[in-house]
């Protein structure tokens, strides 16, 4: 049975019911409720649940109609056509919703001070934020682009798009058809107005830092090597290393599917199963030395006794971790309010000056380097 069962009207509303008709279905239709080839109730049977005339439920399908969306024909009835989002945004009204949509890949505790700063910089123009887990960009990406459209958000901000391999995501994000305003973040290689953070630069401190202590092995942790965010970190890592007169040995990086700590127990596994082991590990967040740091106490190593060492991102577990995690601080806080800025700028129909931003990074020194320990052998 079709959802238009949930659709109803309000005849109190100063909005024609014809249009709450419409607005409706355009919802249901964005979230994948009804389908193509999907055939919509007859006009008189839609009229009798809503209590309306039938003359209200023809004009509404008029609009689905004139908008690429459905198709009616004589002693058939009306079924959904395939349609692009630009047919969603034909059929929505083209005025201000307040409203801004965030998509990012999953919620993580890196992503806490982020929204803060979107949040922040979006209550000062009285915008409320529709936050969308992607989960990695998989599936739901074009469904959650579609209801952000079928709901007229102003703008949308685009976190951690890294899947520059995708080309059914890339083209969605990197294409304008349909879609209002975007700004990226952490998102490097998509056009458009965006933020980032000099990861590069970072992970150049990072390696620097712990091949001082004299460590000669010095690993790397990480996610999918194909994401876009990950190339500028093992790009930092090689030069911090030449700088000191070492060079990056491609069997002591490991990675795995994801950010999580099991992603992080896998691949550290898998580098201290080397005849060789590192003797130190630049690993890409917090959320991956946690299991790093389990794995490593289960092989009843000591940090940063056997192993030293060095994080990504400053979320709010690294000084409680024990050891407390020496870390790279990425400003997430303030790529917020930086995103935001700039979709503001959109929003008004102003050029976005600059285009890239780019927030510097630092290194947050604590135990887990082994600042205080002999050097290492």
């Amino acid at each position: 049975m079709l959802p238009t069962k949930l659709v109803r009207v309000d005849h109190q509303s100063p909005i024609p019911l014809a249009a709450q008709v419409a607005q409706q279905l355009v919802w249901l239709i964005a979230s994948g409720q009804i389908k193509q080839d999907d055939r919509l109730p007859s006009v008189r049977a839609l009229a009798n649940h809503l209590g309306v005339a039938i003359h209200t439920v023809q004009v509404a399908y008029q609009k689905l109609e004139a908008a690429g969306l459905v198709e009616t024909r004589r002693g058939s009835g009306t079924r959904l056509l395939p349609s692009e989002r630009r047919s969603l945004a034909a059929i929505t009204p083209n005025l201000a919703s307040w409203t801004i949509g965030v998509l990012i890949p999953e919620y993580s505790p890196f992503y806490g001070p982020f929204l803060r700063g979107l949040q922040e910089s979006a209550r000062e123009i009285s915008s409320l934020l529709f936050i969308c887990d992607t989960q990695e960009y998989g599936s739901s990406t074009t469904s959650y682009l579609d209801q952000l459209v079928a709901k007229s958000v102003d703008g949308i901000v685009v976190t951690s798009f890294v899947h520059a391999d995708s080309p059914i995501w890339h083209g969605a994000l990197s294409s304008p058809a349909g879609l209002p305003p975007l700004v990226f973040a952490d998102s490097p290689g998509m056009p458009g107005p965006a933020v980032l953070f000099d990861l590069e630069g970072g992970a150049v401190q990072a390696a620097r830092h712990i091949a001082q202590h004299g460590h000669h092995r010095i690993g790397a942790v990480m996610p999918p090597l194909s994401w876009t965010n990950v190339a500028p970190i093992l790009r930092g890592y090689r030069q911090g290393l030449a700088q000191d007169g070492l060079h990056l040995d491609d069997s002591l990086v490991a990675s795995g599917p994801d950010f999580s700590p099991a992603s992080g127990a896998l691949a550290c596994t898998r580098l201290l199963d080397r005849p060789q082991p590192p003797t130190a590990l630049l690993v890409a967040s917090e959320t991956l030395a946690i299991g790093v740091i389990r794995t490593l106490r289960e092989r009843g190593l000591s940090i940063p006794g056997d192993v030293a060492l060095v994080g990504f991102g400053d979320m709010e577990v690294a000084p409680v971790l024990d050891p407390a995690l020496t870390t790279v601080a990425l400003p997430a806080y303030d790529m917020g309010l930086q995103a935001m800025a700039m979709l503001r700028q959109r929003l008004v129909g102003k050029k976005v000056r600059p285009r890239l931003v780019t927030i510097d990074s630092h290194l947050v020194v604590r135990r887990s380097c082994g600042c205080g320990q002999e050097p290492a052998g």
